[in-house]
């Protein structure tokens, strides 16, 4: 997995959830949909004690799928006890990894988006269970602000992706879709096949950071078209596998 630094949510988070009694907060966002796939790009923000964390679980290889560990689900917000976090395998060792560190709850705070969009806010605490005022505290902090994190976060994946060229094909593929164009259509047109019309639109799409066709023909029209490396297109998808350069955590 990779991540991209973010320091305004690490600015608006640090202070403020020290100051609510917190010991340690991270914060993720992904743009994408699918969530079961590891090799993944994404925006994190975490406190020291967190990133440590975070690396020393990477370092021993846990398999830290976000959709399946037992801490996302459809009830949050949520205040979770770690001593009860998780049955599957790698579930134990994030927790024995929590409780080495001395934290013994902690709440866990979603802000779910267009198109699947989600942040993810955890703080941490020492206490077995904070006081109920401090959860209610904290949630009215975070609640209001969970949006502008969001915002923060994508224009962080979004200036990575504007840096990134799109070849002349996969331009030439989005304005006809910008033109309302089917990939048939294209695919005539072109005189390539539907799939290779397909992996250009989609590479094109995870380039750009977007989730749908319509949000990267838009983004195109605002974009200025970026100089195309000289080099042969791509005419066919290799086992008809789609290549992709940003995906969900």
């Amino acid at each position: 997995m990779s991540s991209i630094r973010c320091s305004k949510v690490y600015n608006a988070l640090s202070d403020p959830v020290r100051s609510l009694g917190w010991d340690a907060f991270v914060y993720t966002f992904t743009v994408a949909t699918d969530w079961t796939d590891e090799s993944t790009e994404y925006v994190q923000e975490a406190c020291p004690a967190m990133r440590d964390y975070l690396r020393e679980y990477m370092r021993r290889g846990i398999n830290h799928s976000i959709k399946r560990l037992s801490l996302v689900r459809s009830d949050l917000p949520k205040i979770f006890e770690v001593g009860k976090y998780g049955d599957a395998p790698d579930e134990r060792e994030l927790r024995e990894l929590m409780l080495e560190r001395g934290w013994l709850s902690g709440l866990a705070a979603p802000c779910y988006g267009y198109g699947g969009a989600v942040g993810l806010t955890v703080l941490v605490s020492r206490e077995k269970m904070p006081p109920e005022a401090r959860i209610k505290d904290s949630l009215s902090f975070l609640i209001p602000r969970q949006t502008q994190l969001n915002a923060w976060a994508r224009e962080a994946l979004e200036r990575q992706y504007r840096t990134e060229s799109l070849s002349r094909r996969e331009v030439e593929c989005l304005m006809f879709v910008g033109e309302g164009k089917t990939s048939k259509d294209i695919a005539d047109m072109l005189s390539i096949s539907k799939r290779t019309v397909d992996f250009h639109i989609e590479n094109a799409m995870n380039k750009m950071g977007v989730i749908s066709r319509s949000q990267a023909v838009s983004r195109l029209s605002r974009m200025s078209i970026p100089h195309f490396p000289n080099q042969s297109d791509r005419t066919e998808v290799d086992g008809g596998a789609a290549l992709t350069t940003i995906r969900p955590f």
